[in-house]
């Protein structure tokens, strides 16, 4: 038989105190981590968070496609647990500026597909294995985009500001 019979008299505080370093060690360990590679990741960004539409520059805040892993979801999401698998380059498809030089991929690889859209308004699209449907990498939305989509795309234009 077990020595301990009833936990509410087992005192489990020196447990909780190295909880609570190795813990703290963790979140400081984060921290310093962020820091060293803080900088590389703001090279990133600053290399490919904008594009040029119309010789103007826009910002593109989503960037990165999806890691693989294990869907998620939100509540009881008919897919959760299913294994997303990475997207390569060549299931990528690019919409590039007619005339303009195609951005290289990755060493090794080609891109899947390069189009020239003028009307979209997406960068780069693939195919999602779990759900069956393109997703998309657009850039930010600002009046003047907007307002330019709707005059291609409507008799009437919106006003000028």
């Amino acid at each position: 038989e077990h020595p301990i019979r009833d936990l509410n008299f087992v005192n489990f505080d020196a447990i909780w105190d190295h909880h609570c370093k190795q813990r703290e060690a963790k979140r400081v360990m984060r921290k310093e981590a962020k820091r060293r590679t803080k900088p590389a990741q703001e090279a990133i960004a600053k290399k490919f968070g904008w594009c040029l539409v119309d010789g103007r520059k826009v910002r593109v805040p989503h960037f990165r496609i999806e890691p693989p892993g294990l869907f998620r979801g939100r509540g009881e999401h008919p897919h959760r647990g299913m294994l997303k698998r990475r997207v390569l380059p060549e299931h990528v498809t690019i919409n590039n500026a007619c005339g303009v030089n195609v951005p290289p991929p990755p060493r090794g690889h080609e891109w899947g597909e390069v189009v020239c859209d003028p009307a979209g308004t997406w960068l780069c699209k693939w195919h999602d294995g779990i759900s069956d449907l393109a997703k998309y990498i657009h850039f930010v939305q600002t009046p003047s985009t907007l307002r330019e989509a709707h005059v291609e795309g409507a008799a009437t234009p919106m006003p000028q500001r």
